[in-house]
């Protein structure tokens, strides 16, 4: 990643042969106005050293948004993954909310199954969206950030000396640093998947939602004694959209 006065830049090794590239650019760009030589050369300033180059299979004007849809299951309908919450591509976050429901939604069926007992479906939405609200958070923290420390004319100077600091904080502040390492790699946990069949690791589970400090009097879902946030359920889901104001970025 580098942050530059023209706006973000991003490389991202997809494998040994392929990577994906980002530039934040003005909303009013066209790909037209991008071939891959100007692209190449744009990465190379914004890095400030050569990049290698290569063949661009696919160019895209993508619109940072964020989207929730509450609560994620009606009646006998369960939505996981992107058709359920989406997050900008800053947060790298998509994947890991995806495996977060999974094994939630997997424990929960499990349990219907082995012991006729529906209380975690039941409650299988509520147990996700206290994890998906608080990597959106940061997903919307970490976008802003990045794209208003480089391009003064996006929101001017004055955000722009904010998000340095903010950016600054992250790395030489040894609590900042440690809050922004568990987001950055996903182990800053909400809410515990908790105890499914008390096996060990599920104990081990149980262990840690507490030493995270999400556990107070009372059950929550997955039976880790959290206690349940906004238990009213809607007749259907409903839909909490973001669109972001900040640039698009191209891959």
């Amino acid at each position: 990643m580098a942050v530059h006065s023209h706006g973000l830049a991003g490389l991202i090794p997809r494998g040994a042969n392929a990577s994906r590239l980002y530039l934040q650019r003005s909303t009013d760009d066209t790909l037209s106005q991008w071939p891959d030589e100007r692209i190449w050369s744009e990465l190379e300033a914004r890095f400030g050293t050569p990049v290698s180059t290569g063949p661009i299979v696919d160019k895209r004007l993508v619109p940072l948004r964020s989207v929730v849809y509450s609560p994620m299951s009606y009646g006998r309908l369960y939505l996981l993954g992107d058709a359920a919450h989406i997050v900008p591509p800053m947060s790298v976050k998509g994947i890991n909310l995806a495996l977060h429901d999974t094994e939630v939604f997997a424990r929960a069926v499990i349990r219907r199954i082995r012991e006729s007992d529906s209380t975690l479906l039941d409650d299988y939405s509520e147990t996700c969206l206290r994890h998906i609200w608080n990597y959106q958070a940061f997903a919307v923290w970490i976008t802003e950030m990045m794209h208003n420390a480089g391009d003064a004319p996006y929101e001017g100077e004055f955000r722009k000396r904010i998000a340095r600091a903010e950016l600054e904080r992250a790395f030489t502040s040894p609590t900042a640093k440690r809050l922004f390492d568990e987001l950055t790699v996903g182990v800053n946990w909400a809410a515990s998947l908790g105890p499914s069949d008390g096996s060990e690791g599920d104990a081990r589970g149980m262990q840690s939602c507490q030493v995270n400090g999400c556990c107070l009097p009372g059950r929550c879902p997955a039976r880790c004694g959290t206690v349940r946030v906004g238990g009213e359920r809607a007749g259907g889901p409903s839909r909490a959209r973001r669109q972001a104001r900040h640039r698009p970025v191209r891959w």
